[in-house]
């Protein structure tokens, strides 16, 4: 949190006026939905004004972006605008009995197909649509069937997005 609520000091407040959230400053939101001690200070300031940001930010993000706002909004307890920015999501899933639902053509810097897909999982799981989640897990257990995945980050994504909160 000090490094963020550094920078975020150095800002001045005509620039904060103009200020564009970036894709660091949507991973500092994520992180702090993660952490269990909550920020202070400047940094508290600086998640405060990401989350402002955050609604009028979404809509030029890519889905998995898109997928971790929706994560950041449910968890910061911004369930309604969560929902709308999550039917936007389900509007790209393309789904096969064989392969489960996934994203074709999706993805970007950042984002490699496994790494998506764990990040939209992690979306549909908090809004509660176990539907396209078992499909997009599926689709996880399918990819790995036929391919390696790029690296231990990717690997550890898919077993957290397989696994997390699993009941079977």
């Amino acid at each position: 949190y000090t490094e963020e609520g550094k920078r975020f000091d150095r800002l001045t407040a005509e620039a904060r006026k103009d200020y564009r959230l970036s894709a660091s400053d949507l991973d500092y939101l994520y992180l702090c939905t993660l952490a269990p001690a909550r920020p202070e200070g400047s940094a508290a300031e600086a998640e405060a004004f990401y989350l402002k940001l955050l609604p009028a930010a979404i809509p030029s993000f890519d889905l998995g972006r898109k997928a971790r706002a929706v994560t950041v909004l449910t968890k910061k307890n911004q369930a309604a605008a969560a929902r709308d920015y999550y039917r936007s999501i389900q509007e790209y899933a393309t789904q096969t009995p064989e392969l489960g639902s996934f994203f074709a053509g999706q993805g970007s810097f950042g984002y490699q197909p496994v790494e998506l897909l764990a990040t939209i999982i992690e979306a549909s799981r908090l809004m509660g649509d176990t539907a396209l989640t078992a499909e997009m897990q599926l689709n996880l257990l399918r990819h790995k069937q036929t391919q390696a995945w790029s690296n231990a980050l990717a690997s550890a994504n898919a077993v957290y997005a397989l696994l997390h909160e699993a009941t079977n």
